[in-house]
């Protein structure tokens, strides 16, 4: 009877091998793959510092629209840009690799064609047609950065918004008609980046205090960055009120882009909002960005919105990095990822199976590495490893290694660190390893001289000095 042996053992072998048919696929397999096909929108506003939209709780109504955006969609209670300067910032966005391992550290390196994969490219081989559209020379086509796209250019941002919502406008068109192909759009826009000096009705719409004559431009920020003046000085809050204004005007832009979309092809488009970096106003001595790795320069807004497939209106607790966008939207968009390790990881598991009911999953505290590059006053570069809530800051040369406690010090303002000596000494070793570890693997980017047109649009940008002509490593 070895023949029904035989049957037996084969019947077994199936059902072990199929799953039962009251088996439930896991809310995270649900959403794997859930956006493939749908037209995919990325927007960067440069320059926003968290804290100072109304959708994350400040204190001024500046982002009435990013309010309805994150009703409708997931937004992270915290995120983090690995630096605070825009080339490398948005290489890190577009390839998911700390800046050490894409190897742009300064404006005159660029992504080779043999660099690391890119989120354009990913999507141009899932069968995408895909468009960038940027307003910031910073990040324009002479870096690398239009890999993967079929278009990609540089708007002046003096008159860039009507070209960008024209271009964008076009670039959608086809891919809602029957038989279009999905695009995947890329639009950096400049606002609210330097000089903070939006139009009319947004100028002076914040405008409390009295005393100064402070425009916003960028002769006004260089200037009250010398001057040394505090915090509570008119003109430093004078300055704040029309970096809030420009936020305002953004705010009103990134609306006239996106609500038409989600709108009248809701379950056929999806759309991220994050920021390159932050905006520091004295909070450490300096007024911009570049710099620092405090909160105000790293410190950015993530939210992302798919109508009918992520839940709304849901908070993620956690910590999380730009670096995470890659591998979340390969994952959720069925994308082929890169072989080479990343340093983000998918949220999509944070927020699978939730509702507005309530909150993300929250992840396990877990390492974020930050490094700025442009040094201030001679202090050399900067470095933070966040672990949750607890942040380890040191430069390369000039200031002693900080401790913050950012639950309840967010501003940075208290180091903690002789009280947690053991933390410190952890937090130290580790970052000793980990800057190690990126110095000895390296990265692959290509250095290309600035041209002087170049050189003249990052200057009226506020940007100037070694750090665009004769940059090398401190």
């Amino acid at each position: 009877m070895k023949w029904i042996r035989y049957v037996v053992v084969v019947l077994l072998v199936l059902l072990v091998s199929i799953p039962s048919c009251g088996q439930e696929e896991s809310p995270r397999d649900a959403l794997a793959g859930s956006l493939r096909g749908r037209s995919f929108v990325v927007v960067v506003a440069d320059s926003v510092h968290a804290d100072h939209l109304s959708a994350y709780g400040y204190r001024r109504r500046t982002s009435p629209f990013l309010e309805e955006l994150s009703a409708a969609g997931v937004r992270a209670r915290r995120a983090l840009s690995q630096t605070s300067w825009t080339l490398s910032s948005v290489t890190s966005l577009f390839t998911g690799l700390v800046q050490e391992r894409h190897g742009v550290l300064w404006q005159t390196q660029i992504l080779g064609a043999d660099g690391p994969r890119t989120l354009a490219e990913m999507f141009k081989e899932a069968g995408y047609r895909t468009v960038g559209l940027t307003e910031n020379g910073a990040a324009g086509p002479r870096t690398g950065l239009g890999r993967g796209f079929d278009r990609y250019t540089l708007h002046d941002f003096d008159v860039a918004p009507e070209e960008i919502f024209a271009e964008a406008e076009k670039a959608l068109s086809t891919s809602f008609i029957e038989g279009g192909s999905p695009v995947f759009l890329y639009v950096h826009m400049l606002p609210p980046h330097m000089p903070y000096t939006p139009p009319e009705p947004y100028a002076s719409m914040f405008r409390e205090v009295q005393g100064s004559d402070v425009t916003g431009s960028i002769t006004d920020v260089a200037e009250v960055q010398a001057s040394g003046v505090a915090r509570d000085h008119p003109d430093a809050l004078r300055l704040v009120e029309t970096y809030d204004e420009h936020v305002a005007y953004m705010d009103a832009r990134v609306r006239r882009l996106v609500e038409p979309l989600l709108r009248d092809h809701g379950e056929d488009v999806c759309v991220l909002f994050t920021s390159d970096h932050g905006e520091g106003f004295l909070q450490h001595g300096a007024v911009g960005h570049n710099t620092f790795v405090y909160e105000e320069m790293v410190n950015v807004p993530w939210i992302f919105a798919a109508p009918g497939a992520l839940p709304a209106g849901v908070e993620l607790p956690s910590t999380v990095s730009l670096l995470d966008t890659l591998p979340t939207v390969a994952e959720l968009f069925g994308l082929r990822a890169p072989a080479r390790a990343l340093d983000g990881e998918s949220l999509v598991g944070t927020f699978a199976g939730v509702d507005a009911k309530s909150v993300g999953r929250e992840l396990e505290p877990r390492e974020l590495y930050l490094s700025s590059r442009y040094p201030l006053e001679g202090r050399g570069a900067q470095f933070a490893l966040v672990e949750g809530r607890w942040k380890f800051v040191t430069r390369r040369r000039g200031a002693l290694p900080q401790l913050f406690d950012t639950d309840v010090d967010p501003e940075e303002q208290q180091d903690v660190s002789e009280a947690n000596p053991e933390r410190m000494d952890r937090m130290a070793q580790r970052m000793g390893e980990i800057r190690t570890r990126l110095v000895e693997e390296g990265g692959t980017a290509l250095s290309e001289p600035l041209s002087q047109t170049m050189l003249r649009d990052l200057k009226a940008l506020g940007y100037g000095g070694s750090d665009l002509e004769t940059a090398q490593p401190k």
